[in-house]
This record gives structure tokens, sequence and C-alpha cells, in this order.
């Protein structure tokens, strides 16, 4: 019966356990949802809980766990925190029991926690951890009070208190950016510490609620001195991830209802966002998952030019603008950025830098010196932002048209192909809302502010901007381009009427036709034999023209010859009709062709003479003419403005001309982003059945095109046919791109990509391609810390294109990687035959002055260490010749005649004692010098030479040179006097220890003495200091040389060992290889 009564009871208690937690899901489930957002500020992070109602609560913190304990049932909206957690957040975990919520937040164990209230909000400001540290793992589930289990994150807590305080009176104090750095050298952008993962994240990331339809708002780091209450309009949004890093790391997989495509083709989607104070709603929500990141790398050029490199992994838009003094950059997808880093690289072009955390993009907010502006080009993938003293103006400036009587109403539309996402923003300093359209086409942007009642469009570099005054204004991304209109039908956007006059004006100013000054078409000929005939015919007519017509008849059949490539021919045909009419030099068409046919024979900056002539200026195929010539020198990025706005001058031109041309268009619109009219250009040209040769170029920029889409396969298949075809230049140029795209998707090392690319150096040569080549190899090599191989090809690079703008660039960059070596040590790495081989191989590159001469220093102390004499010898003797003077040069001669002493070269020795000799030298150096012209003296047998020069020295180290040489000349009874002063002058005294120094001398003067026959000496040696010499390591050595001989007599078993210690004197070249053993050459004087 009793257990029976047990079993009932335990059963009862167990369903009243599932009822107690059938009703706690219940009222979890019931509860109010409650939004937590984060704020990323330079020095720590901002939690808020956007309660409606003041809430008691209570916080403790245990090591790297915070838990937050509210007096209120709530349900936490936390997915965007765990999905993308914020600096020194791990992530957090709530539940709800009893009335009451728990929050447990992983927080780094060094930071501290700052709690307070805003209003009803409750707010946490989680410190950076000092030193760098990463937040706590999160535990694996959480308990509220009350329920069955208590929290883990729970146990032992520190400190706990319920907390009830009064609002805050006070502005919250402001948020201090990064503090400007000195300018640095940099090429390539640190790491922060690695954020260990955290599995609970990942696991939340899984099972979060999907994102809502709205748009989410921006969270902002505030500029240096901004109260947060200024700014605080944005509400929502989630943090910028973990510590900021160069290449993010691999982010937590997505949810797989809302996984995001790893690739894009840009306008193919359309967004949308409103003016509303809280971001406004979008027509698509950022899907959660995983950044496409970006790798950062930053570059210094000349007159202090910074350029910041995005490398993306798929096509992303971008939008450039300044306001207020700050300069926005914006990519409409996300990475994390190492600001600290980027700050310090920037030197003193980006003076403060944040990133402004949102979950859908990449902002950046900065300021610059106010006469240096960035501009925009694209690399592939590519963003690349240039700031250097020039105009804030976009290069394809935006049509604002004005559409009373659209579909929808009045609305303000902007043509820009491929536009991004709508990015919603908050201006920190301002407190108002910003919408921003970025674009992938480049240089699209508005030139000048356009004003309206309801919203205002800012100027722009990239991109669009608008600011809405009410919170109906909506913004949207189209195919065709950015739509201004209003989000309520019944309040649309009213805008003054534009009179007919003014836009007829406008719509004819914009559609300008281009004027042409070569009239080419009539000479096109369908085949060989056509063109055959047409010549023959040509070249009659100039034979038979009477003298007032020859003149006409040689220009027909010089324009003949242009308008079917055949260059030379119309150089020889041009030069004779400007030989016969010089006027025609001021000629437009003369230029044009004369220009035209120096490009086609490959020769740039002959064309670059006749183009740029100043009767060519303000036309329009001039300008045509002159981008096609830039393009051909490797400058495709600042040609493909013009390129794009004039190239269909080229489509009526004979079809050898075109598809040349027009290839070069397409790669041009490719390079800016203009999908759409690259694929018509591509189109056309293989519909117009190219020829092998045409057919593999125009693929090579059809490969182009694939890589700017995201298909990376597509386009390295094209690529690979593109190698197959006969057209040589064609055949590089895919060798090279494919290589590049490879070693960018981690596909190909860089050990394999630098052995495709060696192969290319064959495959073509003499032009701006192989300079850059020559480059790229010489940065691979140096990536792979191949620093022998990178100077061999940066030198051709060099010395084979002197001429070449950047050609100091490329030796500064040499002189770089060679002081990297040798001045900052970086040669320790390498094998000491293999750093003097480096070194003697480019010592060209050693700098002037100081540093010159610390880098041979520093590389003759490490050839010594290794006892590689002679390559340490020959450098200061180099150096003493050609740089060194006065006491600089007898400094550095004492260290070369210690080489020479070393090596046993003793007239080499005393021959560079004696030519370095100078006035004005310390008492120390002196002394010093003397010493090692004695050693040399002696080593040539010249002792009396030697003593006369130490017979004024009275010196410990002189006196020890001098038991030297009598010690060497076998005189034992001056060697013992000689002795006997040394041992006074270290301070030997009786009935006192002997340190090792003073234990030496005294065995020598015992061996002295007792090769002289000096018994008195030796005996009185042993009375004063036998004791004390037997508590030293020598104890033994002197019993054997100052024992007492039985009768008179020496034991002939003692003999070899007495010798033996009398050969072990230590000279004065011994001292100075112990202390070489020790410290470096230099150390010496």
């Amino acid at each position: 019966m009793i257990a029976r009564a047990i079993n009932i009871a335990a059963v009862l208690a167990t369903v009243a356990g599932l009822w107690l937690a059938s009703a706690s899901a219940v009222r979890a489930q019931d509860a109010a949802q409650v939004n937590v957002r984060a704020g990323a500020h330079a020095t720590f992070t901002r939690l808020v809980f956007d309660w409606r109602a003041k809430v008691p609560y209570k916080i403790a913190k245990n090591g790297g766990l915070v838990t937050v304990t509210f007096e209120a049932a709530a349900r936490f909206d936390d997915a965007d925190i765990n999905r993308n957690p914020p600096l020194f957040v791990g992530g957090i975990r709530s539940a709800t029991a009893g009335g009451r919520t728990v929050a447990v937040i992983a927080v780094p164990p060094r930071s501290t926690v700052r709690d307070f209230y805003a209003g009803t909000k409750v707010a946490l400001d989680i410190s950076e951890p000092q030193p760098w540290q990463d937040p706590a793992a999160l535990p694996a589930s959480v308990s509220a009070p009350g329920s069955a289990a208590a929290p883990a994150a729970n146990a032992a807590p520190q400190s706990a208190e319920t907390k009830s305080p009064a609002p805050a009176k006070q502005p919250l104090p402001p948020v201090a950016t990064a503090p400007v750095k000195a300018p640095v050298a940099a090429t390539a952008l640190p790491k922060p510490p690695a954020a260990k993962p955290q599995a609970q994240t990942q696991t939340a990331a899984k099972t979060a609620p999907a994102a809502s339809g709205t748009a989410t708002r921006a969270v902002q780091q505030l500029p240096k001195g901004q109260p947060v209450g200024q700014a605080a309009k944005p509400a929502s949004a989630s943090g910028g991830g973990q510590p900021l890093r160069l290449t993010p790391p691999a982010q937590q997989a997505a949810p797989a209802a809302t996984s995001a495509p790893t690739g894009r083709k840009p306008g193919t989607a359309t967004a949308q966002a409103t003016g509303q104070a809280t971001g406004g709603g979008a027509a698509q929500a950022p899907a959660p998952g995983p950044a496409p990141g970006a790798q950062l790398s930053v570059a210094k050029g000349d007159e202090g030019a910074v350029t910041l490199r995005f490398d993306w992994a798929e096509p992303v838009a971008a939008a450039a603008f300044r306001r207020n003094g700050f300069l926005w950059l914006v990519f409409d997808k996300r990475t994390n950025v190492n600001v600290p880093a980027l700050q310090e690289a920037g030197g003193e072009v980006i003076t403060t830098l944040q990133q402004v955390y949102i979950p859908q993009a990449t902002v950046l907010r900065m300021t610059t010196p106010k006469d240096v502006n960035p501009s925009m080009r694209r690399a592939g993938l590519a963003w690349l932002v240039d700031f250097r003293k020039q105009d804030v103006t976009p290069k394809i400036p935006l049509e604002v048209q004005a559409q009373i009587d659209s579909p929808i109403g009045a609305r303000i539309f902007m043509p820009l192909p491929e536009p991004g996402k709508v990015i919603p923003l908050t201006d920190p300093v301002v407190g108002d809302n910003i919408l921003v359209v970025p674009g992938i086409p480049l240089g699209h942007g508005v030139a000048g502010t356009y004003t309206y009642p309801q919203f205002e469009i800012l100027p722009s570099i990239q991109g669009v901007v608008v600011t809405p005054r009410i919170d109906d204004v909506r913004v949207r991304s189209l195919r065709q381009g950015v739509e201004i209109a209003s989000a309520a039908p019944t309040f649309p956007l009213k805008f003054s009427p534009v009179s007919q006059e003014l836009a007829a004006s406008a719509r004819m100013a914009a559609m300008r036709p281009l004027v042409r000054i070569l009239d080419l078409e009539k000479w096109d000929t369908p085949n060989d034999a056509a063109i055959l005939q047409t010549r023959a015919i040509l070249e009659q007519a100039l034979a038979v023209a009477p003298k007032a017509g020859q003149q006409e008849a040689r220009m027909n059949l010089a324009r003949f010859y242009f308008a079917n490539a055949y260059a030379a021919e119309a150089l020889g045909v041009l030069a004779r009709a400007l030989q016969v009419q010089p006027s025609l030099a001021q000629d437009r068409e003369w230029r044009l062709l004369h220009g035209g046919a120096q490009f086609l024979m490959g020769r740039m900056e002959e064309a670059e003479k006749d183009l740029y002539q100043e009767t060519l200026n303000g036309s329009d195929e001039g300008e045509f003419w002159r981008a096609i010539v830039q393009a051909g020198r490797g400058d495709l990025n600042a040609a493909s403005i013009e390129l794009r706005r004039s190239g269909s001058l080229a489509r009526p031109y004979p079809r050898a001309l075109r598809y040349r041309l027009l290839t070069i268009v397409a790669e041009a619109v490719v390079e800016i982003g203009d999908v759409r009219t690259a694929e018509t250009i591509i189109s056309t040209l293989l519909a117009d059945n190219p020829d092998p040769r045409q057919a593999a170029r125009v693929k090579f920029v059809q490969g182009r095109l694939a890589e700017l889409e995201g298909d990376f396969d597509g386009a390295v298949s094209l690529w690979e046919e593109v190698m197959d075809s006969s057209d040589r230049l064609a055949r590089f140029r895919a060798a090279r791109t494919r290589a590049e795209l490879l070693l960018r998707l981690d596909r190909m090392t860089k050990r394999e990509a630098t052995e495709e690319l060696e192969k290319q150096r064959f495959a073509w040569r003499g032009d701006d391609r192989e300079f850059d080549l020559l480059r790229r190899l010489g940065a691979l090599y140096l990536e792979q810390d191949k620093c022998r191989e990178a100077l061999q090809t940066l030198r051709q690079a060099a010395t084979h294109f002197r001429n070449h703008p950047d050609a100091k660039a490329v030796t500064k960059q040499m002189s770089d990687t060679f002081n990297g070596l040798y001045l900052e040590d970086k040669a320790d790495a390498l094998q000491p035959v293999t750093a003097i081989a480096i070194y003697e191989e480019f010592k060209e590159l050693t700098p002037a002055g100081s540093r010159g001469d610390t880098m041979i220093q520093k590389l003759a102390d490490r050839l010594v260490g290794v006892d590689l004499l002679d390559r340490a010898a020959a450098l200061l003797e180099g150096q003493i010749k050609f740089r060194l003077q006065g006491a600089e040069r007898a400094r550095v001669g004492a260290r070369l005649a210690l080489i020479h002493l070393l090596a046993r070269k003793y007239g080499d020795a005393e021959r560079v004692i004696r030519a370095t000799a100078s006035g004005g030298l310390t008492p120390d150096l002196t002394q010093q010098r003397n010493h090692l012209l004695v050693q040399a003296l002696m080593g040539q047998k010249r002792f009396a030479d030697g003593l006369a020069l130490l017979e004024p020295d009275q010196s410990l180290d002189g006196e020890l040179l001098r038991s030297e040489i009598y010690w060497t000349m076998g005189n034992w009874n001056d060697a013992a006097q000689s002795l006997q002063r040394v041992v006074t002058a270290s301070g030997a005294r009786r009935g006192e220890a002997l340190d090792r120094k003073q234990a030496r001398y005294m065995l020598n003067l015992a061996t002295a003495m007792t090769l002289s026959g000096n018994e008195r000496g030796l005996a009185r040696i042993r009375a004063s200091f036998g004791q004390a010499m037997a508590n030293t390591e020598m104890a033994k050595a002197f019993d054997l040389i100052a024992a007492r001989p039985a009768l008179g007599l020496i034991a002939p078993a003692s003999v070899d060992e007495r010798v033996a210690v009398a050969q072990n004197f230590k000279t004065f070249l011994t001292a100075y290889r112990e202390r070489l053993e020790k410290d470096p050459l230099s150390a010496i004087n």
C-alpha cells in the first residue's frame, strides 16, 4: 500500500509538472513581443530591450555570461542578434516562466557591462575587452526562475541587485571615435583576433523566425561628440558581426527556407523603401544568412593618393556621396571591415572612419581633408575607390525626369541601368533618414541637388541618394532605373509642372546626336577580291587625276586603306598627302585617319600625338578615338565612360574596323557594369559571322561579362575556348584573366598561378601588358616570400620599361622589399648564403646615408655570426671605400680589422687600421684600434713593434696583450711580471673569493712562474691564493701547475698535462670570439 501510494504521488507530481510546464509555455507564447536591437560604437556595443512600459529587472555577470531577469513575461525578438552577432556579443538565450523573463547574453569575460533605463527601454553597454577577448560560449539552454530547471548561466553569480533606477536626466555620454593614427605604408589590412565559432549561435539561427517584410533599420555608429539621443530615430537592426576582420570568417548556415543565392544577375528584382522614420517597408526583406564578404586592401600611390579595393565574390552595387562634411560609401552586400586597421592604413587621407552596422549592406562613413575626394573604378567584381585631390562629380550624370502623368501618378524617375537594393540609413549629425540606391554600372550619379516639397535628391559620385521630408515618400529600384513616388495614393507627389519649351529643350540636349568626322561606310568591301579590285580602281584614279584632283584622289585611297584596316598603307599615303599639302596637319579628318592608323599599328604614343591635337578638341569622334587609344594602353577603366557615350560611332564603320573597335567598346561597358549594353554589343558581333580571330576576342569579353554576372564557371569555360584560338593577344589575355579568377576563387594556388603567368611572359612581349604582367608576377612572388624572384621580375619591369609612367612605382616597390629584408630583419628567415647573394645581386638598392650603413652593418653582423668572414669583410670593405668618412670610417675599420684577425689575415688587419686612421676619435676607440693593431703585428711575429706600441698603455687590456706577446715569445719571466700586474689590476685580494676571470689570471700567472722556475713566487701564490683557487672550477689545473714537486723533481706523468695547461692560455682574440657568440659585431664599438 505504501509503495502504491508513492507511485500515485509520483504520477500526480509528474502530471502537475507537465501541466505547469504547459501553462508556462502557453504564457510564454502569449507574452508580448519585445524587440532587441544592437548598436555598435567605437568602444562599446549597446543592446536595447524595447519594453513599452518600465519593467523592474536585476542583472548579474558571471565571467562571460550576463544574466538579466525581468519582472514581466515577454518574447524577445533576438533573431537578428543571434544571426549576425554585433561586436563583443556572442548571442542571446531567453526563457519565460512564472511571470518573469530571463535573458542570458554571452560577452567577453574582460568586458564591463553598464546598464540603465532609457525611458521605458533597458539598455546594456558592453565595453571592448582590454586586451582583446572573444565572447564566451552561450549555454545550451536557459530556464527562468520558478521553472523546472535553473538556468546554467545563473550559477554562482558575482553580484545581483534589483534595478529600478530613475530615468537618466542628462544626455548619454558621447561616443568617441577611433583616434587618428599616424600614416603607415600598407598593402593589405591585418585581421583582428579570430572569433571562436559558437555552436549555440548556429542553433539559434536555424530556429529563428523568418524575417519580416519590412526593411531593417540602420544601427548607427555615432561620430565623436554626438549624443545618442540626437540620432535615435532608426530603431532596429542587427549588429555588424563578429570582431572586424579583413576576410570575414565562414558564417553560420542560413535557414534553408531563406537561403540566399550564390550569385545574382543585376536588375532582376525590385526593391523599395519609404521615408518613414522607422526605415520603411521593403518589397523584399533582406535574406538572412551569410554575408558574401569582401577582401579589403589598401594601396598608396604618388602624391599621397590612397586606393581602397573591395574584392567581392559576386556582383555588388555601390554608392558614394558627401553630406555634412562626411563621405559615405555604401555597398548593397554586407561584409565586416577592420575599422582601426583601415583607418591606420588610410594615413592622412582617411582622418576618421566608422562602419554603420546594418544587416543587408556595408556602410562606411568617414572624413577626409576637404580637397581630397574619391573616384570609383571597377576591376571585375572588385570596386576600387581612389582618394586624391579631385572634384566631386559623377562621370555620367543621371537625368532626373519629373513625370506628372505616369501610370502610378506623379513621380521622379532616373534612368539607371542595374540599380541595387534600396538601403535605408540615418544621418547621425542631422538625425534624418536617407534612402540610398547603389548602382552596378560605374560612374552613374546625380550632379547637383534637386529639391522638392516632399524630398530632396542629393548630389552623388555614384548611385542615388534621397532624403525624405515626409513618411510617405517611396523609393523603388526598378529594372530600368530609380523611381521616387508617394506610398499613399491619396497624397501624391506635388511639384511644379515644367513648361513644354523647357522640357523639349532638355530632351534635345540629352538626345543630341553624335557628330561624325569620318565617312567610311562607302569604303566597306565584302571580301578580299573586292578589296583588290577597289584598290586597283583607286590607284588608277590617282594616276590619271589632273593635278588639281590628285590630293582628293590620294585622300580617297587613304580612306579606303584605313576603312579596311590596312594601317601601314594608309600611313604611307597620308604622309605623301601631308608632304604635298602641309596645311593638312590642321585638318581634323587627316589627324583622325593618321592617329587611327597609328593605333591600328600598335603605336600608342604616336597615336596620342595625333589625336590630342587641339583641332580635335570638342569633337565626338575625336573623343571616341582618344578613348580607344587610352583603352589600348591598358587604362580601360578611364576610357570606359567615354566609350559608352560615343561607342555607337563605330557601328557604321566597315567590318574590319567595326569588329576591333566594338570589341573594345563592349569590354568598356563591362568594365563599368552596364550588363545590358554589353550583351547587346556582344550578341550583335557574334551574329555577324566573325572570323576565328574576331570571335576569340569577342568571347574573351563575353567571359568577362559572365564573371561580372557571377557565372564563374561559364567565364572560365569561355576563356579556355579562347586559349585554344589562333589570336595571340586573345590567348594571352584569356590565360591571364582565367588564372587571376581561379586564384581569387581558391581553385588555384599561388604557386600554380605563378607558373601559369610565367608561361604568358613568352606569349606577349613589348607593351604595357608585359609591364603589368611583370608587376603582377613580382607581387605574387612576394606573397610567397620568394624575394629573389620578386626582385628579379620587378627589375625587368623597371629596366625594360623605364619610360613607363609606373616605372618609378616599381622601383620604389623594389626598394621597399629590399629595405624590408635588410632593415626590418626579414632576411633572418633566409639562409645566410641566400641573404648575402640577394644583397650582392641587388646592392644598387641600398639606400644612401645612415639607413644604408645600418643595412650593411646588420648584414655583416649576421655573416660574422655564421662565420662567413670573407663575405662580411667584403661588405665592410666596400662601405669603408665608398660610403664612410672620419670617425665612423675609423669605427667600421676596427670592425673590419677584427674580422681579418679572426680569419688570421694579419696583414689585411694592419692595412685597414692604418688606412682608416682619423683625428678626433674618442679615447676608447683609439685604444681599441691600437690593441687590434698590436694583435695584427703579433700575428706577423713583429713582437718588438707590438711591445713598442704598448709601451705607454697602462690599461688592463693593454697589459693582457703585453703578457700574451711575452707568452708567445716564451719569455716566461717577463710574462710572469706582466701577469702579476694583470692579477693586481683585476682586484684579486688575499683571503677573498676569486671570480672566473681572476681565477683564470691566477692560473696563467702560476703557469708562467712554473715555466720560468720561480718556485719562490709560486710558493707565495700557493700561500696567498691556494685556498681561494681550491673553490674555483680551475682548482684541479692549479693544483697540477702549482703543486710542490717531490724531492725537487716533476713527476713524468704530469708533464703532458702541464703542457696542455700552458697551451690553454686565453688570448686577446679568444675574448673577442666569446663576445661575438653573445653580441653582434657592431656591438664591439
